[in-house]
């Protein structure tokens, strides 16, 4: 019996950040709802998990030894780090309002009526992220001083994000 090669898993984050030297440091899952319970949060982010032990060598994108994973939702961020074959502990917990307020001030009343779209939540999103890598609207983005404590700010700095990649296919480059 002859068995096929396996083929690594189609995945097309929300958002992928790559560094100044183009290795992807961040992949990003948004959800335009409030999730409830962990295990919303763990089955939101199971595509990444995924995507990451099944990844192969060729894949035509280069990942940063120790990537970091993004979730957020209407209510929550939260930034894990992969390492090696598992997410670690969550390493940060930011408040979604405090972050994107600083991008629209009408965030949190739409974002409490429920009036936000997955598209507009991954816009505001990439805004906070082009701002911490080129400081665009402020100095000292929302929560730089977190993200600068896990050293993901200084991965992040003077690189790019891209929205709704396939990362097997050559799309990025």
């Amino acid at each position: 019996m002859e068995t096929g090669s396996i083929q690594p898993v189609d995945y097309v984050p929300d958002i992928v950040v790559l560094s100044k030297d183009e290795k992807i440091v961040l992949l990003v899952e948004v959800k335009s709802k409030k999730s409830q319970d962990w295990q919303n949060i763990e089955k939101s982010i199971l595509p990444i998990k995924h995507y990451l032990q099944n990844r192969r060598n060729n894949s035509p994108y280069n990942l940063a030894n120790e990537p970091f994973i993004l979730f957020v939702d209407l209510d929550k961020m939260i930034i894990w780090k992969w390492n090696i074959d598992k997410f670690s502990e969550p390493l940060i917990y930011l408040k979604t309002d405090d972050v994107l307020s600083n991008y629209d001030q009408e965030f949190s009343k739409l974002s409490n009526n429920n009036r936000i779209s997955a598209f507009y939540l991954e816009t505001l999103v990439e805004a906070w992220l082009r701002d911490l890598a080129h400081h665009w609207k402020s100095e000292k983005p929302p929560e730089w001083h977190k993200l600068q404590a896990i050293c993901l700010l200084q991965l992040i700095e003077e690189g790019t994000t891209h929205s709704q990649v396939n990362l097997n296919d050559n799309a990025l480059r």
